[in-house]
């Protein structure tokens, strides 16, 4: 089976990584993108890399109906064009942090608010090793932020099998590369700026803390440091259980989850 897939913010980073993905995925066509800076260029002209897909952005008000519609914009976007979104798709999967959290109080208190919260009763997380269940028949699907994905993966082994409680201190260091900051990160997200440095940033309140106290309901103590990488992020956990915590314990929380 073959499904249709549009990507609204094809130019950015992270829309031309998840071209790259969608063209050599046997069961998606990609039959549009998006941008306004780009409009008309051609894929490759944003992403050398891409250069073989015959394929020109379009307008993002100009959009095609697909099976599944990728949103990957800036945060606040989607939930201003989500009407329009899923007028042209059967399946919006959002990839800012529109849709993350599940309640509009969340929002208030970690982003600038929620301008469609009665759509957040709908929306799935999209992290199959949480929410497997939920995702088949999902027609808004949002994708988990990246340190939270890290840090959530690697915590949740052991509060399932009851190593690490909700009473306990647990301490997340994130080491991220420059491209999380996107395409227009800035000076800060630029090589010359990063090399040979460590620099924090949000050392506390960092927003992807809502979705680990979510899923997890760890009150956890989290910093992300931008080091010289370019890409991923690599989650530091400290957990200080109460109990003494033998290796095969470990092993076996790990294989249990993951294995």
């Amino acid at each position: 089976m073959s499904y249709t897939a549009s990507v609204v913010g094809g130019s950015g980073f992270t829309g031309g990584e998840l071209l790259r993905l969608l063209a050599g995925h046997p069961a998606f066509e990609v039959a549009q993108a998006t941008s306004r800076s780009r409009e008309n260029k051609t894929v490759g002209h944003a992403h050398p890399n891409l250069r073989d897909l015959d394929l020109r952005f379009s307008s993002p008000e100009e959009l095609e109906s697909v099976d599944v519609l990728f949103a990957a914009t800036p945060h606040g976007v989607s939930m201003e064009q989500i009407d329009a979104f899923r007028d042209a798709a059967d399946t919006v999967v959002d990839l800012s942090a529109d849709f993350r959290l599940d309640t509009e109080q969340q929002y208030d208190e970690w982003y600038d608010g929620h301008t469609r919260p009665e759509l957040l009763d709908e929306a799935v997380y999209a992290l199959p090793e949480v929410t497997r269940e939920e995702l088949p028949g999902a027609d808004l699907i949002a994708s988990g932020g990246c340190n939270a994905t890290a840090t959530i993966l690697g915590l949740k082994p052991l509060v399932e099998d009851g190593i690490l409680t909700i009473d306990e201190q647990v301490v997340v260091d994130v080491k991220v590369g420059s491209s999380e900051g996107g395409a227009g990160g800035g000076d800060a997200s630029s090589h010359p700026e990063r090399s040979g440095v460590v620099r924090p940033y949000a050392p506390t309140g960092h927003r992807h803390e809502a979705e680990i106290e979510q899923f997890l309901g760890l009150d956890v103590s989290f910093t992300v440091h931008a080091v010289e990488m370019t890409r991923g992020a690599s989650a530091t956990c400290h957990v200080f259980p109460g109990e003494p915590v033998s290796k095969g314990d470990l092993w076996g929380a790990y294989r249990g989850e993951y294995g």
